[in-house]
């Protein structure tokens, strides 16, 4: 099972986005999942005609490259892993979504 802890962010990353991604980071490789911090994409805004950075957050579910995971958890750069247990349970719950998406890949986004 191949899984992903994505994180997006638009702009300078801020200090506290630093901190984040470091130890999402490491959390990631710990626990032996994938990790990627992406900057600036820029993916999500086109589909909905934005320049805004607020649909980003949707690019596991609309761009192809994310399809080789069987689970991707899309976590704020305001989230700090603490207790391992509370991160495995969001991945676990991001099945759900996740695999809804998988699922339904023809229907707009909005």
């Amino acid at each position: 099972m191949k899984n992903l802890i994505y994180q997006v962010w638009c702009g300078t990353l801020t200090e506290e986005a630093k901190v984040s991604s470091k130890l999402m980071k490491q959390y990631a490789d710990r626990i032996g999942v994938e990790y990627l911090l992406h900057t600036n994409p820029n993916i999500a805004s086109k589909r909905v005609n934005s320049d805004g950075p607020y649909w980003e957050w949707l690019n596991p579910t609309i761009d192809d490259s994310f399809l080789e995971y069987d689970n991707v958890l899309v976590l704020d750069l305001d989230i700090f892993p603490v207790k391992k247990i509370f991160l495995i349970k969001i991945l676990e719950m991001s099945v759900h979504v996740q695999n809804h998406f998988k699922e339904n890949k023809d229907r707009p986004l909005l």
